[in-house]
């Protein structure tokens, strides 16, 4: 059996499988996604891994509305998601001097946040495409996580897509300076997710993670800002 990446159980029994789009199999050689359900700490997670080129030179390709040639409504989304992170930020009085975006895609929540709080931004994007698009719109955006502080960390849909989800946070949790914004979606195995959260198994891997959560809002997404310690 697999270890279960939050609680390194490996007491799990088979869970959902779900087919792959022919797109994506045509790029991983995958048939289908099988999900293993932990008996002790609850986490969904994939049985099978991707190649580790995936993110950078497959994954916008694989997806019908956000692919790699920028579009209008790749374009949108983002913007409204910027909308929504910033009330959750009223609603904390929380006005940040910088913002590091991680999984930054086309720049428009750091552009957003630019433009209201007058901060300092950086993206980290895998997609080179993407990553291109957004350094060419003046939105500085590397491949990888890079050293500094950051008053505001935000990984929007970026988590469910980590096969070592805590390696992951330590490495973000050393960047952030008050605040890490998280969005997931609420079990759905989409779009070649290593992971599908409820928002119980969120809490627990944050909390793991050395994070106390400040707010939670759960719907077909789950979102949490929480600070280190």
């Amino acid at each position: 059996m697999l270890i279960c990446p939050l609680c390194n159980s490996t007491d799990n029994r088979r869970g959902l499988e779900t087919q792959t789009r022919l797109v994506e199999m045509q790029n991983t050689g995958i048939e289908s996604y099988v999900y293993l359900v932990c008996n002790k700490c609850g986490l969904n997670f994939r049985e099978d891994r991707l190649p580790s080129d995936y993110y950078r030179a497959s994954y916008r390709k694989n997806l019908p509305t956000n692919c790699e040639s920028v579009r209008e409504g790749n374009l949108y989304n983002e913007q409204r998601r910027a909308i929504e992170i910033d009330k959750l930020l009223v609603l904390w009085e929380v006005v940040p001097a910088s913002v590091l975006d991680v999984g930054s895609s086309t720049g428009e929540l750091l552009r957003y946040m630019q433009q209201k709080y007058g901060c300092e931004v950086q993206g980290v994007e895998p997609s080179d495409a993407f990553r291109a698009y957004a350094n060419e719109h003046d939105i500085k955006t590397v491949a990888k996580i890079e050293d500094g502080s950051w008053d505001l960390v935000t990984c929007a849909h970026v988590l469910e897509h980590q096969e070592q989800p805590l390696e992951f946070l330590a490495e973000v949790k050393q960047r952030i300076g008050r605040f890490l914004f998280i969005e997931v979606p609420f079990l759905i195995p989409n779009y070649s997710h290593a992971l599908m959260f409820t928002f119980e198994t969120l809490e627990r891997m944050l909390i793991k993670a050395g994070f106390r959560v400040l707010f939670k809002a759960v719907d077909q997404r789950v979102r949490v800002l929480c600070a280190p310690g």
